[in-house]
């Protein structure tokens, strides 16, 4: 079992901090891009915009 510690901030004082995964999701980015699986994910997934999902007030009200 794991222990993991608890901060409270208890004073108006903003104190932002880096979640506690972000240093892994660094590691694992820098070895997807030196053994070039980065690049190659970039090459062969492509993300398309939804079109004709934008509807008008003007679509709305005029008569079919």
């Amino acid at each position: 079992m794991i222990l993991s510690s608890v901060t409270i901030q208890i004073t108006p004082e903003s104190k932002p901090s880096t979640p506690s995964w972000m240093g892994e999701a660094a590691v694992f980015a820098q070895v997807l891009t030196h053994a070039g699986i980065l690049k190659a994910i970039q090459d062969q997934v492509r993300f398309t915009r939804a079109r004709g999902c934008l509807t008008t007030t003007s679509s709305i009200l005029s008569p079919s």
